[in-house]
Order: C-alpha cells, then sequence, then structure tokens
C-alpha cells in the first residue's frame, strides 16, 4: 500500500507545527519500521509476504554477507565491532563507542582502519563529539569520542535477538527497557538524518550528566540541537541548556508526542524524522 498521502501530510504538520489526525497509526507504522529497516530487499520481502519472519530471514543473510565480505586482515575486528555497536547504544550510562568493550585494552589505533572501511562501506555510521556550541561545529580533539550506529535499524533490531512482537505488541512494548528502546529510536533518527545527507555531531555539557543526541551546523552559521526520546518523557533538561548556551533560534525534539512549537522549542514525533532537512522538489 502506497503511503505517499500519509507522508505528505506528515510533511505538512512538520511545517505547520499542527497535530496529525493519524498520530498512533504513524506510529504504530514507526515501530514496525525498526523491525523491518530500510534495507531494498527486507523491504520487498515485508511488501509481498506482510509478514515478519521472511524479514528475518533477509536480515539474517544480509548481516551473514556483511560479516563475510569484511576485509580479511581486519575481519576478526570488524566483526566484534559490528557485533558489539547494538550493547554500546543501549548502555543506560554513555552510549559513547568504548574500544574496551570490544577488545580488552583495545586502543583508538588499532580500530582506526576498520572503523573507517566499516563507515566507507555504509554499514555503520560514526557521529563525532563536539564540545561547540556555535558553528561551525568541529569534532572534539584527539578523534576518540564518537558514536557508533548500524546503517540500518532493522538489521540492529535483528541483532538483539527478540521476537518482532516484543516490539510490536502493546501488552510488551512497554516493559522493555528504556535504554533498548532509546537505542533503536537514536539509531533510527541517526538513520533518517544520513538518508537526507545531513552532517552531525553529539554534544555533552562539560559539568553535568546528560547530552543531545544530534546538533549540526545550518547554512545560515547557526546551529541546530536535536533531542531524541524514546516515548513520552521530554524534560529536555540537556537539550535546553544548549539552546541557552548557543543562543541558536530553533531546538528540536523528537518523541512519541504530536506536533507543537514551544517558543524556539519544535515537539515532532518520531515518525517525521525524515522531515528533518528533508530535500523536495517543487
Amino acid at each position: 500500500m502506497c503511503q505517499e498521502p500519509l507522508a505528505q501530510g506528515i510533511r505538512r504538520c512538520y511545517e505547520d507545527a499542527t497535530p496529525f489526525f493519524l498520530h498512533e497509526e504513524a506510529l504504530a507504522l514507526y515501530r514496525t519500521y525498526l523491525v523491518v529497516g530500510g534495507m531494498p530487499k527486507a523491504v520487498g520481502r515485508y511488501a509481498s509476504t506482510k509478514e515478519l519472519q521472511p524479514v528475518r530471514e533477509v536480515q539474517s543473510e544480509i548481516n551473514e554477507t556483511y560479516i563475510s565480505d569484511m576485509p580479511s586482515a581486519q575481519a576478526a575486528l570488524c566483526k566484534s565491532i559490528w557485533n558489539s555497536i547494538p550493547s554500546q547504544l543501549a548502555r543506560e550510562s554513555t552510549r559513547k563507542f568504548k574500544y574496551g568493550d570490544v577488545v580488552k585494552g583495545g586502543r583508538a589505533k588499532q580500530f582506526a582502519e576498520p572503523l573507517g572501511w566499516m563507515e566507507a562501506a555504509g554499514i555503520i555510521k560514526l557521529n563525532p563529539q563536539t564540545n561547540s556550541t556555535s558553528a561551525p561545529l568541529v569534532a572534539r580533539k584527539g578523534g576518540a569520542f564518537f558514536k557508533a550506529y548500524m546503517g540500518d535499524t532493522g538489521l540492529m533490531f535483528y541483532k538483539f535477538g527478540l521476537s518482532p512482537d516484543a516490539l510490536l505488541n502493546p501488552a510488551t512494548y512497554g516493559s522493555l527497557s528504556d535504554s533498548f528502546r532509546g537505542a533503536l529510536a537514536e539509531n533510527y533518527v541517526m538513520q533518517a538524518l544520513t538518508a537526507n545527507g545531513l552532517s552531525s555531531f553529539y554534544w555533552t555539557p562539560g559539568d553535568s550528566s546528560g547530552e543531545v543526541e544530534f546538533v549540526m551546523n545550518t547554512p545560515d552559521g547557526s546551529v541546530l540541537p536535536i533531542e531524541v526520546k524514546s516515548g513520552q518523557n521530554v524534560r529536555s533538561i540537556s537539550l535546553r541548556t544548549y539552546m541557552k548556551k548557543s543562543g541558536c533560534p530553533l531546538g528540536i525534539r523528537i518523541s512519541t508526542r504530536q506536533f507543537d512549537l514551544e517558543g524556539e522549542l519544535k515537539s515532532i514525533p518520531l515518525y517525521a524524522a525524515f522531515c528533518i532537512g528533508e530535500r523536495t522538489s517543487g
């Protein structure tokens, strides 16, 4: 079924900051996307069967293909990196990529080549930390502070080994850990920003805990901070801190809540992440 009318309605609500009347239906599609992902073969299998088990079989094949295609000289380390990303993103504390979580005593030097190959191949996406609050944003010196995401959220969900019903069934969805749901949401938003050709960083305040998941340079010389929440809890302390320090004209909060605009803070539902920086014709 073509969802273009739905997408157009979401785009209008994104521009106007008005509630979307098919909000719950769109959130259900978002959760389905977390399971299926955007790999053409997986999407095609789901479109033709409307069943998730065949999708899992495709994702298993893709996962094995990625592993078999990893360069022989770095295959073991690449595979270890690949397998560690879901758990690194689902940490309850910092989601910063930790070399020691992949190889005991791991150091940046041994990871540079495999990480570079994997990002160039498009199977992962790295998001560096920045200390900047004004444009142009630059990565934190040293290059060892970054997050690593999977190129496809459907593959990430597959690698957690959960049944799709665990995420899609309302009776079980609420019992899943906040860190797990947050990891999926964050990876999904990274995927949406990447698809729109956007480059980003993440920001952590130096004197307290918390973070802003994505901050970006804008063409007009400002910065755009984006906070990601997997549910209704939207206190946005770190986002507001960043907005105050940077003086940026707009901040975006992504959650399961409806579209809204509160002063300089724009609230959008998770299913509307594709609208951020979208290039449209006409």
